[in-house]
């Protein structure tokens, strides 16, 4: 049996459950390492509010809007209450990322900063 592969793993060792753990010179300097390691707390971000949750929210709006396509406000507003101007450059971020994916296509006809998102056609 391979005693290394199995038990002395270098992230998690199961010095507990092994069959030689009173007689492993390793032992208390693998215990000292592993109590000494700072323990780092996983930063969670729930789906709500995430780009991919405004993503699919984005998507709902612009397969609900005309051929024509909507204005970034108007999407703005159809994604997050208390939308505001300032907005503007995250909202863009998804749109952006939703072309990149070929998910939506941003207008090419107006040259000023709103230009609407419509999806692509099939």
């Amino acid at each position: 049996m391979e005693l290394g592969a199995l038990q002395c793993k270098a992230r998690k060792p199961l010095c507990g459950a092994c069959p030689v753990a009173d007689l492993c010179a390793a032992r208390p300097t693998i215990g000292e390492a592993l109590a000494s390691r700072p323990r780092t707390a996983r930063a969670t971000q729930g789906y709500r509010g995430s780009n991919r949750y405004y993503r699919g929210r984005a998507l709902v709006v612009l397969r609900e809007a005309p051929p024509e396509g909507v204005t970034l406000s108007e999407l703005g507003e159809g994604l997050r209450e208390g939308f505001a101007e300032a907005d503007l450059p995250w909202l863009r971020g998804v749109v952006e990322s939703l072309r990149k994916d070929g998910l939506a296509q941003i207008s090419p006809e107006k040259e000023r900063s709103d230009d609407p998102p419509r999806r692509p056609r099939s």
